[in-house]
């Protein structure tokens, strides 16, 4: 299961688009609610990484921030 998800939020980077995001979310949530291990931490490391490299995909990506346990903000450029 870490794998998939690993792979699901590493595609992420080159296609964010509505389905995509959505499947994620689904893969990570579904697995949260069955109590499977997916590595969250490591999870987490990835999504910010996405989040870091997307910026313009922020809104789309918040439905997963939230199920990751984030509570980021948009980056404002500097």
């Amino acid at each position: 299961m870490r794998e998939a998800v690993h792979q699901a939020l590493s595609g992420l980077r080159t296609d964010a688009s509505p389905e995509r995001i959505a499947a994620a979310l689904a893969l990570i949530t579904d697995a949260q609610r069955a109590g499977i291990r997916f590595g969250r931490w490591s999870a987490q490391n990835d999504f910010f990484a996405l989040w870091r490299a997307r910026p313009d995909a922020h809104a789309t990506l918040q439905p997963i921030a939230d199920a990751l346990g984030f509570a980021l903000a948009p980056e404002v450029p500097a």
